[in-house]
């Protein structure tokens, strides 16, 4: 962050984009469309209550919303999986979804208060996506003690944090070392042209409506959507 020193210096927002609409085709089935709450990923329990916290001793499962479509989906994708973010959010927002190609690069110190569980995440047309991690952050950190409580943390196990903006808000935040190979990687999931204000974290503890959702990257047709081409940023 431009305005710290230190060790917060070393970090950026992360700043998500999420898959978003995804136009049913002119022609044919019209229940046959995606829309950002077909990638909201609610952890599958036998109670009620939906934690938004999970503690990595059991295999955590997600799926969005049964909307009553999967059937018009599975129809229109001829059975085939649809397309996954690499990183995402879980239904709260305290824990992140990754796949494994990514998630296995990660390292945290156990004072950082995360626990990683094994998922498996069904998609809105009901496939199993296998190979994804879901890390829950236990702890927010007030930016004035990072350099006391990290002083003697390695850099690589520290790789995302949780920083406190408010009494009841928080964001996450991303070491450029892996900001910059998820880039190289072309992690589309990321937003990588941050604005100049955002680098600021004083700026997103004074704004009342930060939020590290930037956007929905939406298409015209599944088609595009499948095939990753001709997506837009809303």
């Amino acid at each position: 962050m431009l305005d710290m020193h230190g060790i917060l210096s070393e970090y950026l927002p992360l700043q998500l984009i999420h898959f978003g609409d995804v136009y049913a085709d002119k022609d044919g089935d019209p229940m046959a469309w995606l829309d950002e709450y077909d990638f909201e990923w609610l952890p599958l329990v036998d109670s009620k209550y939906k934690p938004q916290l999970y503690f990595g001793d059991e295999i955590m499962h997600f799926a969005p919303k049964d909307r009553g479509k999967k059937a018009n989906l599975q129809k229109r994708l001829d059975e085939l999986p649809l397309r996954m973010p690499k990183v995402s959010e879980c239904w709260g927002g305290q824990s992140l979804l990754i796949v494994n190609e990514l998630a296995d690069k990660l390292q945290f110190s156990s004072n950082l208060g995360v626990t990683r569980s094994e998922a498996v995440v069904f998609d809105a047309a009901g496939n199993e996506h296998l190979g994804y991690t879901a890390f829950s952050f236990h702890k927010s950190f007030f930016h004035e003690r990072v350099e006391v409580r990290f002083a003697t943390m390695p850099q690589q196990l520290r790789p995302i944090i949780r920083v406190s903006l408010t009494g009841y808000s928080s964001t996450y935040l991303i070491h450029k070392s892996v900001f910059e190979k998820w880039q190289s990687l072309a992690v589309e999931d990321l937003n990588y042209a941050i604005e100049a204000d955002d680098l600021k974290l004083d700026n997103l503890i004074k704004s009342k409506f930060y939020s590290g959702h930037i956007g929905s990257r939406c298409f015209f047709s599944m088609d595009d959507f499948q095939q990753n081409q001709n997506g837009h940023v809303d």
